[in-house]
């Protein structure tokens, strides 16, 4: 699956909870998502990190009350955004 393969409607959920509200967390994110498959969120978050829009951790981070699982890389978010592609 590439980028732009995702579907929309995910895509712009995923940017939403990662870019806008901070999420970095693949629990949480199933969670907010459930309105989405499962799988189908796991494997839009493989894309995102063939992308480089997110980092894998080395483990789970625990910072401040946040779970972390990943880190997002802003610049590549807004470069796609402003390109149309997410």
């Amino acid at each position: 699956m590439q980028l732009q393969n995702i579907d929309l409607e995910l895509k712009k959920f995923l940017y939403q909870q990662i870019y806008v509200h901070k999420i970095g967390s693949i629990d949480t994110l199933l969670a907010e998502g459930y309105m989405f498959d499962a799988q189908e969120i796991q494997q839009a978050l493989e894309v995102f990190m063939r992308n480089e829009l997110i980092i894998p951790t080395v483990s789970t981070m625990q910072i401040g009350q946040k779970k972390v699982d990943f880190m997002r890389n802003d610049e590549k978010f807004r470069i796609l955004k402003e390109n149309d592609q997410l």
